[in-house]
C-alpha cells in the first residue's frame, strides 16, 4: 500500500471546518443558585431540654356589682356635649330617630325613596291604598286597604279591619273579592268565619270622590260611605 494517500487523508482531516486545532475545554460547572427563601424562614426554635408545664389563660370573671351599693337612684350626669332640652319632649316629636337631625346624605337618601314612591303611586288603580267606610250616622264600620295595579289583567286585592264594636266574630281578614259590576263596586268578605255567611258591600262612584252604597250581612242591610282615609297611603 502507498503512504501517499494516507498522507493526503490525514491533511484534509486536519482543515475539516470548525477545527482549529485547540485543545477542548470543558466549561466550568455553574454553581446553583441558593435557595432564596432560606433567608426568609425563622430559624426553627430550639427544643426543650425538659417538658414545659402547661399554662391555663387567665380567668374572665363575671360582673360584680360594686361593695357598696347606693342608699338611692344615682342622678345622671350629662356630659359636656349633651343638650337638655328645656321642656319633656314625647315619642310622638320624633319621626325619624332620637339622634340628631339628619345630614344631607340622610336627607337626599329620603328623598330618593319618595320620588321612587311616588312614581309607583303614579302607575297604580284608582282604588290603591287606604279607605275608611262609615255608616249613615258617620260612625267608623271598617278600614280597607286596596292594592290595585292600574291593569285590567289583575284583579283587585285588600284586606280589612273593623272599627265598630268588638263583639263576637272576626275583627280583621282579607277580602275575598273586589269586582266591578258596570259602575257598581263590589267587595266580598267573611265577617264572622269561613263558614259562615259572606258580607257583601256595593258601591257607586260619586262625584266628590267617595262611594255610597250599602252593606248587606245575611238578612240585615245599612247604607255606608266609603272615602280616602287622610294621611300617607301605601
Amino acid at each position: 500500500m502507498s503512504i501517499a494517500p494516507v498522507i493526503v487523508l490525514i491533511a484534509a482531516l486536519a482543515q475539516a471546518p470548525g477545527d482549529s486545532g485547540a485543545p477542548a475545554v470543558t466549561p466550568a460547572a455553574t454553581p446553583a443558585p441558593a435557595d432564596a427563601d432560606a433567608d426568609d424562614e425563622d430559624p426553627a426554635p430550639p427544643t426543650p431540654s425538659a417538658p414545659i408545664p402547661y399554662a391555663a389563660p387567665p380567668s374572665v370573671r363575671p360582673f360584680e356589682p360594686p361593695a357598696v351599693l347606693p342608699d338611692g337612684p344615682v342622678p345622671y350626669l350629662p356630659g359636656a356635649n349633651d343638650r337638655i332640652p328645656d321642656t319633656p319632649v314625647t315619642v310622638d316629636n320624633y319621626h325619624r330617630s332620637y339622634e340628631a337631625a339628619p345630614d344631607a346624605g340622610e336627607r337626599s337618601y329620603q328623598a330618593g325613596i319618595k320620588r321612587n314612591f311616588d312614581a309607583q303611586q303614579v302607575r297604580m288603580g284608582p282604588l290603591d291604598g287606604g279607605w275608611t267606610v262609615r255608616t249613615q250616622g258617620g260612625a267608623g264600620f271598617m278600614a280597607l286597604m286596596l292594592s290595585d295595579s292600574g291593569r285590567a289583567d289583575q284583579e283587585i286585592e285588600g284586606a280589612w279591619r273593623s272599627l265598630g264594636a268588638r263583639g263576637g266574630g272576626r275583627h280583621s281578614g282579607f277580602l275575598l273579592s273586589v269586582s266591578r259590576e258596570g259602575r257598581t263596586l263590589v267587595l266580598r268578605w267573611y265577617a264572622s268565619d269561613e263558614t259562615g255567611n259572606i258580607t257583601v258591600m256595593r258601591l257607586n262612584p260619586t262625584s266628590d270622590g267617595k262611594w255610597v252604597g250599602e252593606v248587606r250581612a245575611g238578612d240585615v242591610e245599612f247604607p255606608v260611605t266609603m272615602q280616602r282615609t287622610p294621611g300617607p297611603q301605601g
